[in-house]
């Protein structure tokens, strides 16, 4: 594998430097504005839900991790089908 490097480490960091937006989650975002390196966008503005999949292939040999990070992720609202199996 040949050695990367990155043009931009990351839009957190360039959005803390004053040189742009961020498009975080929640829990990341209230840790900035909290701190007073962010501000958030006016009320009203979010970008549109995104859609996730999770394929399996056996329930039976689903690890404890994985099943957790299911549930969790079936308890929040989705755009449309919420809780949908």
């Amino acid at each position: 594998m040949l050695p990367t490097r990155p043009r931009y480490l990351a839009n957190t960091n360039m959005a803390v430097a004053g040189l742009g937006m961020a498009l975080l989650p929640d829990f990341q975002a209230l840790l900035f504005v909290a701190a007073k390196e962010l501000v958030p966008v006016p009320d009203g503005w979010s970008r549109p839900p995104a859609v996730v999949h999770a394929v399996l292939h056996s329930a039976r040999l689903m690890s404890v991790t994985l099943r957790a990070f299911i549930d969790t992720a079936r308890a929040f609202p989705l755009a449309s089908g919420a809780g949908r199996a």
